[in-house]
């Protein structure tokens, strides 16, 4: 069973991905060129249908109704117009605790000892979060790691309930003005690699580089295999139930993924820059 968020300080964005088997979907995705990607171009469907989740490869996770009612959708309504068509995942978030719906995730046919994953995602306009709220936008199957950050700036690498980087600064607040969402769509990349005692990870938003962190042992993780996202939230101080969506997906196994939009999402650097400021290592 997987962990639901706890409230945590300084923490948004969510990354986990984990060794685990699939839950429900399509066939596990064939990695071997080095490059996978997905624009959501299937039909219409929501959390519930006979056909949930069949798009693109991707699978269900979490079969969770926010309280409004709202459930994971695949629709055109979640398209981001500078990507590569198709529609989009739509996800519901609520006031409070654990309040929203379902995860989609992707399962590789092999666990992967260094992956990049990118995706798209915009909030909607008017969405608060402050920085004793949180979302898991990435989680893994099998229990880590996740990245978090918060309606404050920073962010951080969590595995097992142990910080094992964080940053302080360039994530919500820089990218949004404030603790208010600007409804924009916003660019996401997370990078990890398991090598022994030379593993690591990096986190880039919107083209700039804001985690980077080496010299980590993941232990008994070797590699990874199944991508949930998003995922469980303590989040949404507006008292209403408002969405977050997500398009054009990509991993990689060969390098950092190229920016769909030139200049970035919000029209920051889209190659990785210099190593980030305000970082600590735990």
């Amino acid at each position: 069973m997987m962990a639901r968020i706890l409230p945590i300080r300084n923490a948004i964005l969510i990354l986990a991905i984990a060794l685990a088997s699939p839950q429900v979907g399509e066939a596990d995705i064939d990695i071997s060129s080095g490059f996978w990607s997905a624009t959501y171009n299937c039909p219409d469907q929501k959390e519930g249908d006979a056909t949930w989740l069949t798009c693109d490869g991707l699978k269900a996770y979490g079969n969770w109704i926010a309280s409004t009612g709202q459930v994971e959708q695949i629709t055109p309504l979640a398209n981001m117009a500078a990507g590569g068509g198709g529609s989009g995942q739509r996800h519901w978030i609520g006031s409070g605790k654990n309040n929203n719906s379902g995860s989609a995730q992707f399962c590789l046919t092999a666990p992967q000892p260094e992956l990049w994953f990118r995706y798209y995602t915009r909030w909607q306009q008017g969405y608060f979060m402050s920085g004793q709220q949180a979302q898991k936008l990435i989680y893994g199957v099998g229990g880590g790691p996740y990245i978090d950050t918060n309606g404050g700036d920073g962010i951080r690498v969590v595995l097992n309930g142990n910080v094992v980087a964080m940053s302080t600064a360039g994530v919500w607040n820089t990218i949004m003005g404030g603790q208010v969402s600007n409804g924009k769509w916003h660019e996401f990349q997370f990078h990890l690699k398991a090598a022994g005692a030379n593993g690591g990870g990096d986190v880039w938003v919107d083209g700039k580089h804001v985690l980077s962190f080496t010299g980590y042992d993941w232990g008994s993780i070797k590699g990874w295999q199944c991508v949930i996202y998003p995922e469980n939230v303590e989040s949404n101080a507006t008292g209403t139930t408002m969405y977050q969506d997500i398009d054009d997906v990509a991993i990689s196994t060969k390098g950092y993924i190229t920016s769909l939009i030139p200049g970035g999402a919000t029209g920051s650097a889209a190659s990785p820059p210099s190593a980030p400021t305000n970082l600590r290592v735990q």
